[in-house]
């Protein structure tokens, strides 16, 4: 799992220095554990799967529970939530990005809520088909890009 996430983290920093986006210690600490939140859902998506058709699609699976994965889910949880609420504190551009921390909050919870109703095992497709989800996703592009324009804009304390 921490391999798979591994490639995430690489593709986000590829992505950045294609941008010529200055990475921060912060960005590449929420984008690790962001990684791998989304490694487990995927990996717990595949072992209902493999417990309710008795498929086994990969043998590493057999090596993990969904008590394991779940307790995984909750510690990783916790960092993101706690992670982003400290970025907006000491690492964002603007202290008001603390505005946003409800909206992450929501869409984590949101997530987790679907992972523990349903096998999710492609996000992006959690994103796209549930509305509350896309909704809170939204909801967070336009108040951060509002909060930095106005700062940008030298309109914020």
């Amino acid at each position: 799992m921490m391999a798979l996430a591994s490639g995430f983290v690489l593709r986000a920093v590829a992505g950045a220095v294609a941008a010529a986006v200055p990475m921060s210690p912060w960005f590449l600490f929420y984008v690790a554990l962001l990684a791998f939140y989304v490694v487990l859902e995927k990996r717990k998506g595949e072992l209902k799967r493999m417990n309710q058709t008795g498929i086994t699609t990969r043998k590493i699976l057999e090596t993990y529970s969904i008590p394991y994965i779940e307790q995984i889910e909750t510690a990783t949880l916790a960092s993101l939530l706690l992670g982003y609420t400290l970025w907006t504190i000491q690492g964002a551009a603007s202290s008001w990005m603390m505005l946003t921390v409800p909206f992450v909050l929501y869409g984590i919870l949101r997530y987790q809520f679907l992972s523990q109703k349903d096998v999710v095992e492609r996000p992006e497709e959690a994103l796209f088909q549930d509305k509350p989800l896309l909704v809170s996703v939204i909801l967070w592009i336009l108040a951060s890009f509002t909060i930095l324009a106005l700062n940008h804009a030298g309109l914020l304390p």
